[in-house]
């Protein structure tokens, strides 16, 4: 009788993370809301080459305050792609406006994931003061370092 061959296991798949990709604080004239309103953003991306929907993260311009923002779970990323969220101070789920605003004069803004019932920090970005239509953004897109960027690219790829 033949015996069964083991099970291997190579280790679990990582689940893809977003991560806060370009903020911009003082939003005078680069991309309009589509309410027409040039509220200011924070831009999302997504490095895996699947959607990934954001029920379960929330953002939070206070760090003690976790969960002041949870996304919905209609909200997605494309497959290597961006997503464009509005700080207007108010939540609208249809507009991807959220209930707090950022400053210009710079400040910390954190996505979080609720895991076991906690919400876990998956990334952080604090910025200094913003001059208008300037963005503080990864670079190389999705990347690990940061620069101060004169030309915004708000739902595209960073240089």
């Amino acid at each position: 009788m033949p015996m069964p061959l083991p099970l291997l296991l190579l280790g679990a798949c990582a689940a893809p993370t977003p991560l806060i990709n370009e903020i911009m604080a003082d939003n005078a004239s680069t991309v309009a809301d589509i309410t027409g309103d040039w509220a200011d953003w924070i831009e999302l991306c997504n490095p895996d080459a699947l959607p990934l929907a954001l029920g379960g993260y929330a953002l939070s311009d206070t760090p003690d305050d976790p969960s002041l923002s949870p996304l919905p779970a209609s909200w997605a990323i494309p497959a290597d792609g961006h997503l464009l969220l509005w700080a207007t101070g108010t939540a609208d789920e249809d507009a991807f406006s959220l209930p707090f605003k950022i400053s210009a004069d710079g400040e910390t803004v954190g996505l979080f994931l609720e895991e076991d019932g906690a919400m876990v920090e998956i990334d952080r970005v604090t910025f200094g003061p913003q001059d208008p239509d300037t963005s503080v953004a990864r670079s190389p897109d999705c990347g690990d370092g940061w620069v101060r960027s004169e030309s915004p690219t708000p739902s595209a790829p960073n240089p």
